[in-house]
C-alpha cells in the first residue's frame, strides 16, 4: 500500500541522519519517538497536513479512529507500536515506532541518539510497561457519507462553543472548513477546540480549530453545537 511505503520511507530517509531530542522535537534535524511517528503519518497522508505533532497519549486517543488494535503475533510491515500505561505514557513513560517485520522495528530512540532499526525484543518498552500494537485504518467514508446539507436545517442558531470545549465530530461531516476532505473516517472523533473564528459557510457562522487533528471544522459538523 502506498501509505505504508511512504511511512517507512520517511523513517528510512532519516535513519542515522537526525538526532533525538524531546526539547527540539519538531524536526527537521531532531525528533523524539512520537513526533517522528506523527511526522511520518503526515508524510504518508494518514493524518492531515498541519496536524500537531502529538505524543503517545494522543496516539492512544486515535485508537479505533485511524488505528485498530492487533495482537503481537499478527504484526506486519507498516504496523505501529505504542508502549506505556494509557494515561501515564508521557515522556520516558512511553515509546512508539513502526514495524518493519516480525523481528524488527524502526523508531527514534534515545539509546541510539536518533532514528535506528533495532530488534523488537527489548526495545519497544521499559520493563513493566505494556506494548500495544496497531494497524492503520484507511477509510473512503467521505465518498459515501451523506453531505452535511442533507441534515434537517436548524430553526435556531447553533450553540456557541469556546476554546477548551470537548467536541465530537457529527455524522455527515465530509469536508473541513478549508475545503479538504479528511484522509480517514473522523466521524465520532472526540477532540478539543483550540481556536475560534468567524466563517459564514453553508449553515455555519463559526469554525473551530481542533487541537489533535489540527484542522478547521464548521460548527454545523459538531454534535455539541446542536445542544
Amino acid at each position: 500500500m502506498p501509505h505504508i511505503q511512504k511511512l517507512i520511507q520517511w523513517f528510512s530517509d532519516r535513519e542515522g541522519k537526525v538526532s533525538y531530542s524531546m526539547t527540539h522535537r519538531n524536526g527537521p534535524h531532531s525528533y523524539d519517538c512520537s513526533s517522528a511517528v506523527y511526522s511520518a503519518l503526515i508524510h504518508a497522508g494518514v493524518l492531515p497536513a498541519g496536524t500537531r505533532l502529538g505524543n503517545t497519549e494522543t496516539l492512544y486517543s486515535l485508537e479505533d479512529v485511524i488505528f485498530r488494535p492487533i495482537k503481537r503475533q499478527d504484526i506486519r510491515t507498516g504496523d505501529l507500536f505504542v508502549s506505556g500505561h494509557k494515561g501515564r505514557s508521557l515522556g520516558a513513560g512511553g515509546h512508539t515506532g513502526v514495524v518493519l517485520n516480525a523481528q524488527t522495528i524502526i523508531h527514534c530512540t534515545y539509546t541510539r541518539r536518533g532514528i535506528a532499526r533495532t530488534p523488537i525484543d527489548g526495545w519497544t518498552a521499559a520493563a513493566g510497561h505494556p506494548t500495544h500494537w496497531y494497524r492503520i485504518i484507511l477509510s473512503n467514508s467521505s465518498k459515501t457519507d451523506p453531505p452535511s446539507t442533507a441534515r434537517p436545517a436548524k430553526t435556531s442558531p447553533f450553540k456557541a462553543l469556546a476554546v477548551g470545549d470537548a467536541v465530537t465530530i457529527r455524522p455527515g461531516m465530509s469536508h473541513w472548513q478549508t475545503g479538504e476532505a479528511p484522509n480517514f473516517n473522523v466521524i465520532g472523533f472526540k477532540d478539543r477546540i483550540l481556536q475560534v473564528k468567524t466563517a459564514a459557510q453553508s449553515k455555519s457562522q463559526r469554525a473551530y480549530l481542533l487541537e489533535h487533528l489540527y484542522s478547521w471544522i464548521l460548527e454545523q459538523d459538531l454534535e455539541e453545537a446542536y445542544k
